[in-house]
């Protein structure tokens, strides 16, 4: 596991703590609640690029959305690449 990859997953542990501990206030668990979302976009989006750079197609990605790999392509493709529309 790269390093990135495993600072964005220790902050969403702790980020879980925050948010199933009673003793703060909803308001701080909400944001932390908010803030663990947007980690776990990113981490999403890390392992997406990894699974296409080990040959997953769009159309497996979908499967794994329960969408459609264009979907996923629409939300995780790169606008910059014109080589990740083959599969």
């Amino acid at each position: 596991m790269d390093e990135r990859r495993a600072e964005l997953i220790e902050t969403v542990r702790r980020m879980t703590d925050q948010i199933a501990d009673d003793r703060e206030a909803a308001v701080a668990r909400l944001s932390s609640s908010i803030a663990a979302a947007q980690y776990l976009e990113a981490l999403t989006r890390s392992l997406v690029d990894e699974a296409r750079e080990q040959g997953a197609s769009w159309d497996d990605l979908g499967n794994s959305f329960g969408t459609t790999g264009a979907n996923v392509r629409a939300r995780f493709g790169s606008y910059r690449r014109y080589d990740d529309e083959a599969d």
